[in-house]
């Protein structure tokens, strides 16, 4: 039986006043030390929250292939060879074609596994489509009784679908206008164009994303004296021109959850940039030295993933965060063979796929944040500071105010007591990696957060390369 230790008392003082006091005493010791634990995980967690994840690369088979989009339970979407595929768990399902021939590609995936794109019909022709279920729907029919081409780019988690068809214009067929649409249930709506004009010149619109708020993102001719083509916000009917970076063009790839948007502008110098527009304001990314960059796709933390040239030449992958692009290459571990080309979509949970090349051959990959040691401020020890991140940020989910990434170690999407146990059984180490880490090109199976009870859609921010 456990015994309680006798309470020391002071000479001529009462047994019982003493043991309150002391009580007293310890209940005010202790919420002292939890007011400075506080205060220091404050502060700290504005330092650990800017530590950057290493990722595990995995190679989702088929050759050559790309992949463009990807949802909360790591659903994978995108072209192997020339059909369309939907990847989950190491398998990869060919989506087929609309009795085409030849292709068809998948661009986008919501929470519920519904898969957007284009195929081909059996005149070649290439229609926007909705695969749900094992069946794959033509949304293209309606135009032109099907005879023009349609592209589906995005869809939410409502099943919404936005995109583009082309439309004759009279004369020779290729002078045909291009405009945006919306599919929702079971109707598409043509969205018009932002001058309010409709020709092959100066009348066109295409839309690449959509939230769960239902704002709509694209491209469309604008109302400047050569109807440039800039970005647009399409929100409750009200179109919002994001203007450029000093150039004449600009177009949007993506947009997330809290309305923030992703995508090209030309600069003054007639180079096209990656740009993050926010609150009014569209910034600059910049490039790794080279002339081009491209924002594909943006989460609910407003982490950007995209492309941007080298100052060699040559187009890498990158990972934008806290106001720093870095080169997604650099973030996987050496010597895999691996070269990340382009990044084209990331998650809430910070998943990140696209297209590269390992052993010759364009590749589709997925990254995931490998378990990491325990240093989640990335300083090459574990200790206090580690443990108060981690506190910090207890039980918090992307999208919470005190999310932490780095905090989430086991990329569960959740901080909890996986990512505490990592910490405390790493203590005052340095930062190698533990055993249990998967090895680099390791097929691991991520994280579902969508199977974790209590699990929250935060909001659909992800974005697929065209």
């Amino acid at each position: 039986m456990r015994q309680r230790l006798p309470v020391p008392v002071m000479p001529g003082a009462p047994a019982v006043l003493l043991h309150r006091t002391m009580k007293g005493d310890l209940v005010m010791r202790t919420q002292t030390l939890l007011a400075v634990c506080l205060v220091v995980a404050a502060s700290l967690f504005a330092v650990s929250a800017n530590a950057v994840m290493e990722y595990v690369v995995t190679d989702l088979g088929g050759l050559p292939a790309k992949a463009y989009g990807i949802n909360e339970s790591a659903q994978l979407v995108g072209q192997w060879g020339s059909h369309a595929f939907f990847w989950e768990d190491g398998v990869m399902e060919d989506l087929g074609t609309l009795g085409g021939p030849h292709y068809s590609w998948a661009y986008d995936i919501n929470a519920s596994g519904q898969v957007v794109g284009r195929a081909e019909v059996p005149s070649t022709a290439c229609h926007a489509f909705l695969w749900e279920n094992g069946v794959m729907q033509d949304l293209g029919m309606e135009w032109n009784d099907g005879g023009a081409w349609s592209w589906a780019y995005g869809i939410n988690d409502l099943g919404q679908v936005v995109g583009y068809h082309d439309e004759s214009m009279g004369g020779p067929p290729s002078l045909t206008a291009k405009t945006a649409f919306l599919y929702s249930d079971g109707q598409s709506t043509e969205l018009g164009t932002m001058n309010g004009l409709h020709d092959f010149w100066d009348g066109n619109s295409q839309a690449y994303d959509i939230n769960n708020s239902g704002q709509i993102v694209g491209g469309s001719n604008s109302d400047t004296p050569q109807h440039d083509m800039h970005a647009f916000l399409l929100e409750d009917g009200v179109w919002h021109d994001l203007g450029t970076l000093g150039g004449p063009e600009s177009e949007a790839s993506g947009v997330n959850a809290s309305g923030e948007v992703v995508g090209w502008a030309h600069t003054a110098s007639g180079c096209y940039h990656a740009f993050l527009w926010q609150d009014g304001v569209m910034q600059d990314l910049g490039t790794f030295g080279g002339s081009y960059s491209w924002a594909r796709g943006i989460n609910a933390l407003g982490h950007v993933v995209g492309y941007a040239d080298t100052a060699s030449g040559g187009s890498h992958a990158f990972l934008w965060e806290n106001g720093v692009m870095y080169d997604l290459n650099d973030l996987i571990p050496q010597g895999t063979g691996w070269i990340l080309d382009a990044a084209t979509a990331i998650n809430d949970l910070d998943h990140i796929v696209g297209y590269g090349s390992c052993g010759g051959g364009t590749r589709a990959f997925l990254l995931t944040a490998a378990p990491g040691p325990g240093d989640v401020d990335g300083n090459g020890i574990v200790d206090g500071l580690d443990l108060t991140a981690v506190l910090a940020a207890w039980n918090t989910v992307p999208g919470d105010p005190n999310w932490n990434p780095a905090a989430d170690l086991y990329r569960t999407g959740v901080i909890d007591g996986l990512d505490l146990t990592e910490v405390i059984s790493n203590w005052t180490t340095g930062s190698a990696a533990p055993a249990s880490e998967p090895a680099a090109t390791e097929k691991a199976k991520p994280s579902k957060r969508g199977s974790r009870p209590g699990s929250v859609n935060r909001g659909k921010g992800n974005v697929r390369a065209r």
